[in-house]
């Protein structure tokens, strides 16, 4: 089986990149611009945002589907998630609640893939759900997303209950 890979729209991976040219920025002026009594207030708000911005920019990887399972893309490595690390993939709770409203509700999904093997700060994204097993997101937008998921679905990875959802 050849990889394939999937990925966000240019302006998804663009936003990401300026985020985080965003954030360099701002260290730069807190070390530069504040006063020296500040500069321990200032570092730790520009370790706050530049903590936040790099977890947005993780959120929402770029995938490889391979044969024995998914290369997530982290910051500039490559994580790879084997089938059998996979322990779950879910629908959103918001993205479960507002899938029968009319407008742009209903054509925007995100599903929460659960899986073993990724790193200590994928956790933190599954912190909104109040779980801390380590996590990333696929978004609707991303390139070939119902065959993802299709791939998800054979591999009994998706729950029936949330498969009737959408």
């Amino acid at each position: 089986m050849q990889p394939v890979t999937y990925n966000y729209p240019l302006r998804f991976r663009t936003t990401k990149w300026f985020l985080l040219v965003y954030c360099v920025f701002a260290l730069i002026i807190f070390f530069y611009y504040i006063p020296d009594q500040g500069k321990i207030i200032g570092l730790f708000l520009a370790a706050v945002l530049f903590f936040d911005v790099a977890l947005f920019w993780n959120m929402y990887p770029e995938i490889v589907l391979e044969e024995d399972g998914l290369l997530v893309h982290f910051f500039f490595w490559w994580l790879p998630v084997k089938w059998q690390d996979i322990v779950d993939v879910k629908l959103d709770f918001v993205t479960r609640i507002t899938s029968n409203w009319p407008g742009i509700f209903r054509n925007n999904r995100l599903y929460i893939v659960k899986a073993r093997s990724l790193t200590f700060f994928h956790r933190f994204y599954d912190r909104r759900f109040f779980s801390f097993s380590p996590t990333f997101y696929i978004y609707s937008k991303i390139s070939g997303f119902e065959e993802l998921l299709s791939i998800f679905e054979n591999k009994n990875l998706i729950q029936t209950r949330e498969k009737l959802a959408v």
